[in-house]
């Protein structure tokens, strides 16, 4: 479990350093926000609703913070730094400001989920641990699946191979 909530905090950290404002493939249309049903066998357990439901919301909080910072990021794709004017490198830091700004909110955040579910997680029955494993299995598939969709953000495709090359 406490695996799954450290990559809960670093994956966002990751990708925005791989992944930082350069690319000039479109973009496609954000994630569908994710709606978590809290399973069955946890909703006589008030404090693991309130994890679940928080959390999901910090989650669809970030996945659109993430996607906003790409937008914002494709009239800069692709150029170097020096192609870059100097009103493009301010739009740019102030783009980068804000979302650091943002990251370091979500930071606090994911350090109360830490907290939260290895509270929640050492009075549950086994299969109230299966059911929020379950639950902590979807919140990272959701970065993964954030991790995809950009997985090629940041690559030029070469015009002699077709392929895709940093």
């Amino acid at each position: 479990m406490k695996k799954a909530s450290l990559k809960f905090l670093l994956l966002p950290i990751v990708f925005l350093t791989l992944f930082s404002c350069s690319s000039d493939s479109k973009k496609a249309e954000y994630l569908p926000e994710l709606d978590i049903v809290v399973p069955e066998v946890l909703q006589g357990n008030s404090e693991a609703v309130q994890f679940i439901e928080t959390s999901t919301n910090v989650l669809n909080q970030w996945s659109v913070t993430f996607e906003d910072l790409v937008i914002q990021c494709e009239p800069f794709a692709g150029k170097t730094e020096e192609e870059l004017s100097t009103m493009d490198k301010l739009k740019l830091g102030k783009i980068m400001m804000d979302f650091m700004s943002s990251m370091g909110q979500f930071a606090v955040k994911v350090a109360e989920i830490e907290q939260s579910v290895t509270m929640i997680s050492d009075g549950l029955s086994t299969d109230e641990a299966a059911a929020l494993d379950f639950v902590m299995s979807t919140f990272k598939q959701r970065i993964d699946d954030i991790g995809n969709k950009y997985e090629n953000f940041g690559k030029v495709k070469s015009e002699n191979q077709g392929s895709l090359e940093s």
